[in-house]
């Protein structure tokens, strides 16, 4: 499992390449990717951020 973290803002474009082992993973190999998006409640609305991690899990 491989995690990737940053700071995003609405209409970012986000692209990733998935790498493993040193080589490109191939299209035939099937992953699970899952987006969690949180951010920090307590601060005021101004003030406040998004976190987001994307979660890369092989499906087996």
């Amino acid at each position: 499992v491989k995690r990737f973290q940053e700071k995003l803002r609405a209409g970012d474009p986000v692209s990733f390449l998935l790498t493993h082992g040193g080589e490109t993973l191939v299209n035939s190999q099937v992953y699970i990717l899952t987006l969690e998006v949180s951010y920090d409640q307590g601060a005021p609305e101004s003030k406040r951020y998004r976190q987001y991690t994307l979660t890369l899990q092989e499906a087996f």
